[in-house]
């Protein structure tokens, strides 16, 4: 990757990051400071538009589903789910609890997936027709970075 290219990785990565720290503050205020409770998970939805196949999704959630989760275990599940939109290569899709009472055993998970807005030339601020030949993307589309280093 050029100079510029790892300028903006970082950037990405430094605001999925911060977007990770997000959801799990979320999660860790409904649990009140010194308290070690736990809640049976017995289901995990996980709402990312098809970004994970069931097998996925299947083999990350199993070690959580069936005993007694508390919020420590809680941000290990999301690290691991972030790390794994990540190896997809869609660094800048972002898991996220919502607030939720989860006592039934039911845990709903959220994603906002990093999505292609434009692509503009820096200098000019204007897109043009080479840079959209090059970079295949459509606008609305998941931002995966093996596309965007491809097309670099």
């Amino acid at each position: 990757m050029g100079n510029g290219a790892t300028k903006a990785f970082a950037c990405l990565l430094l605001l999925l990051l911060l977007l990770l720290g997000c959801g799990v503050m979320t999660m860790a205020r409904a649990q009140e400071p010194g308290n070690q409770q736990c809640v049976m998970l017995d289901r995990i939805d996980l709402d990312d538009g098809g970004i994970l196949d069931e097998q996925r999704r299947a083999r990350l959630f199993a070690e959580y589903l069936g005993r007694c989760i508390d919020a420590s275990l809680l941000r290990r599940m999301l690290a691991a789910l972030a790390q794994s939109y990540i190896e997809l290569g869609y660094i800048t899709t972002v898991p996220y609890l919502t607030e939720q009472n989860v006592a039934d055993g039911q845990l709903d998970i959220r994603v906002v997936p990093g999505r292609v807005e434009a692509i503009v030339d820096k200098d000019s601020g204007r897109t043009n027709a080479r840079i959209n030949t090059a970079f295949a993307f459509q606008r609305g589309e998941l931002l995966n970075l093996r596309d965007l280093e491809t097309a670099l």
